[in-house]
């Protein structure tokens, strides 16, 4: 994962062909700044879809139901 300075000091072009990865609309059009934070926002997307397929896998091997932490006993 990249993160703001490294996609900074890239090319446009090396930045074009990463958006290229991530699907980014209108690549071609942007500004190298726009380009940064497309790829940064789609860095994040991406990983957001990770993270909630192993967290609805994880649910679902432990029925946690929604519930993420378990329920603390009563005293």
């Amino acid at each position: 994962m990249l993160d703001i300075s490294d996609l900074k000091q890239k090319e446009v072009t090396e930045l074009r062909a990463l958006a290229e990865r991530f699907n980014i609309n209108g690549r071609g059009r942007i500004k190298k700044e726009e380009l940064v934070f497309a790829i940064l926002k789609a860095q994040a997307e991406k990983k957001l879809v990770e993270l909630t397929s192993y967290v609805t896998t994880l649910c679902a091997n432990y029925k946690c139901y929604g519930e993420f932490l378990p329920r603390r006993p009563r005293s």
